[in-house]
């Protein structure tokens, strides 16, 4: 069953079929088109949160004035310093007392 040649009897028919696939590629566009346009009214709408989460949180730590921005800051410096993980290069006992580095064995 393949592609046939529409003769005049079926050119109605044909027709027919024209505007049911056009009427099903509109409705299919139609629904492309409004998904893109609720995700993207979607997406500014976190956008926006965002953006006003970060400026309460700025705002929020300009208002303490005990600590400020600089005890916070220092406390996620202690942070991540202290889930870094060290190298034994670079402590104290590394080096001998004529500034020759030690070699370290990982055991």
């Amino acid at each position: 069953m393949g592609r046939a040649i529409p003769t005049e009897e079926g050119a109605e028919h044909e027709r027919e079929l024209q505007i049911v696939a056009t009427k099903g590629i509109i409705s299919l566009f139609n629904a492309v088109t409004e998904f893109q346009t609720t995700q993207q009214k979607d997406q500014l709408k976190e956008e926006r949160e965002k953006k006003i989460k970060r400026t309460a949180g700025i705002n929020s730590l300009g208002s303490d004035k005990t600590t400020g921005a600089v005890g916070m800051n220092q406390t996620l410096i202690d942070k991540i310093q202290s889930t870094q993980r060290k190298w034994k290069v670079l402590e104290d006992d590394s080096e001998d007392e004529f500034g020759n580095i030690k070699v370290v064995d990982d055991e």
